[in-house]
Formats: C-alpha cells, sequence, structure tokens
C-alpha cells in the first residue's frame, strides 16, 4: 500500500462536475434521517438570528455612549437593522446541526504614550469571526456568520462593531468543504499588565488546501455522512445499497485491509485485486474510519467487490 496520488486526485477532481441536485438530496436525506432518530437539533435558526440582532443592538448603543462619533452617524443615515428584510428561514424556527467551523481570533494588546502629559494608557484591541456550516432540518444547507471587533483606549470603548447573519450555501461554499480545514497560530510576547503582546489563531478553508475527495461536492457528503456517524447513524447511500442487494443478504467481502492509524489519518492508495486476477487502484482519504466499506468496481466483467479497512496494531 502507497500514499494517495494527490496528483491524480487532483486531476479526477478537475475533471469532474458539480452537481448540486446531488448535494442536496443527500442532504436532505440526511435531514430525514436525523429528525426521524429524534436528533435534537443544536439550536434554532431564529433564536440564533435573534441573539445577533441582540449584540448588534448591544454593540451599537455601547458605541454611542463611548464616544463612537463615526458609528452614530453610520446608523444615522443608513436604515435601521430591524427594517432590513431578513431571509425567513432566520424569522421560522427551524432545528440546525453544525457539521464544520471557520474561526480566527486576534487579540492585541500594547501602550500608548500620551505626548502631553507624558503619561501612558493601555490600548487592547479584539476580533472574533465565525462560520458555521449548517445543515437545516428542513433539508438545506446553510452558513451562519458572526463578526465583532472592539477597541479600547484605557477604560473606554473607543470603538465596536458587530454583524453576520443566516444565509443560504452557494456553490463557492460547497467546493470549499471539498478542502481539508487548515490551522494557523502565533503568540507573541505576553498579554500581561503592562506587556505588548498579541494572539492569533485561525482555523480556515482555502482552494489553495488539500483536497479531501476526487469529486466535486463530494465533501460536503463526507461531513454529512460524519455528521451520521457521530449519532450512530448510517450512511443512507450504504443503506440504499443493502435494500438492494437484500435478496442476498449482507455485503460479502471480498477482503480485509489492515492499516495504521496514521493511514487513516492521512489516507493512501492500495492496489485490490479481483478474483479473476484484474486489479485496479482504490484510494483512501484522509480521516476514514476504521472499519470503512469500499465498493470496488471491475471493469472488465461488470463486477462489485467489497473491501473492508480497518485499523491494525
Amino acid at each position: 500500500m502507497a500514499k494517495v496520488d494527490w496528483e491524480q486526485v487532483a486531476k479526477d477532481y478537475e475533471e469532474s462536475t458539480l452537481d448540486m441536485a446531488w448535494v442536496t438530496s443527500y442532504a436532505q436525506k440526511v435531514a430525514k434521517l436525523l429528525v426521524d432518530h429524534d436528533i435534537s437539533p443544536m439550536g434554532y435558526t431564529d433564536e440564533k438570528q435573534h441573539e445577533l440582532d441582540n449584540k448588534m443592538a448591544e454593540v451599537n448603543h455601547l458605541d454611542r455612549s463611548s464616544g463612537g462619533i463615526a458609528q452614530f452617524f453610520q446608523n444615522l443615515f443608513s436604515p435601521d437593522q430591524g427594517d432590513r428584510p431578513k431571509p425567513s428561514y432566520c424569522l421560522e424556527n427551524i432545528g440546525y446541526w453544525v457539521f464544520l467551523e471557520e474561526l480566527e481570533d486576534e487579540l492585541s494588546k500594547g501602550r500608548e504614550k500620551n505626548n502631553y502629559s507624558g503619561s501612558t494608557t493601555e490600548v487592547m484591541i479584539a476580533h472574533h469571526n465565525r462560520r458555521s456550516y449548517c445543515l437545516l432540518a428542513n433539508g438545506k444547507l446553510a452558513c451562519f456568520d458572526y463578526h465583532d471587533f472592539c477597541e479600547w483606549f484605557g477604560p473606554v470603548q473607543k470603538r465596536a462593531e458587530a454583524s453576520g447573519g443566516w444565509s443560504l450555501m452557494k456553490e463557492d461554499h460547497i467546493l470549499l468543504l471539498d478542502r481539508r480545514l487548515r490551522h494557523q497560530s502565533s503568540n507573541r510576547g505576553r498579554l500581561g499588565n503592562d506587556v505588548k503582546g498579541s494572539y492569533y489563531h485561525r482555523v480556515y478553508l482555502s482552494t489553495d488546501n488539500y483536497l479531501i475527495t476526487g469529486k466535486k461536492g463530494g465533501g460536503c457528503r463526507k461531513l454529512l455522512g460524519k455528521l451520521l456517524e457521530g449519532h450512530g447513524i448510517k450512511d443512507p447511500k450504504i443503506k440504499r445499497r443493502d435494500r438492494s442487494r437484500s435478496k442476498i443478504g449482507t455485503h460479502a467481502i471480498s477482503k480485509t485491509y489492515a492499516v495504521t492509524r496514521e493511514q487513516l489519518k492521512d489516507g493512501f492508495t492500495l492496489t485490490h485485486m479481483f478474483a479473476n486476477g484484474s486489479t485496479r487502484r482504490v484510494d483512501v482519504y484522509p480521516g476514514s474510519r476504521s472499519g470503512k466499506l469500499i465498493a470496488v468496481r471491475n471493469t472488465t466483467d461488470e463486477t462489485t467487490e467489497w473491501i473492508r479497512i480497518v485499523e491494525g496494531e
């Protein structure tokens, strides 16, 4: 067994076409399974939006009271947040489950000298960004974004901002989910009293990140499958195959491959030999679970053999 041929994976990926109907159909199946199994949602869309609206109102109030002149005029000459139309799913009581989250946190602290008095004042800046990729109970895929920014000059809040809200996933979001999350962190100095320091942490998706699938839209399906797996529910794709072969019972495993934990984590490639002696390359992608079943199609005689991937000692 060898590592995954990522050049071939990238080639297969670029040659594939994103089929949104394929992705959304699977999302609807997953949502129905979660509801049918009485899996409690992680929250509700209207409650989440209400929390954000309250936060935005609080921030705007604090900003005005602390001398936020720019924000005051911005609010004066722009429509009130309550007058801006919101998508219907923001106002409805729809349950949701988060299956992936991007985040960014930054905090910096220092002191500024007053040129007139010669004294110094503590200055601190903090901002937080969150994007939650969610499956709604009605089968739709949506993102919830949250951003806040605060700047303090001594005990006075000099500036504050908060924004975000719900939006349905677009094709660009689906394609980003085909990539692995990237982690980036830095910690400079100390954030103690009278000492300059900064902290930065980011977990994000990017088109530059490694692929986790060889088919466009496959990443979203993998993540939704893991959401089901986390609640002990069988993947609907596997269940459908079981039903279509109910006359012959469960799958006959042609061969079981024992691999290391690192191989399951990083992904690998193996060559499977069929009963008739022909072979085919099988790519096992990063993050696969032990016990995974893979259907391998023999193009020479149009038969299918099933293999199992397990973590060995």
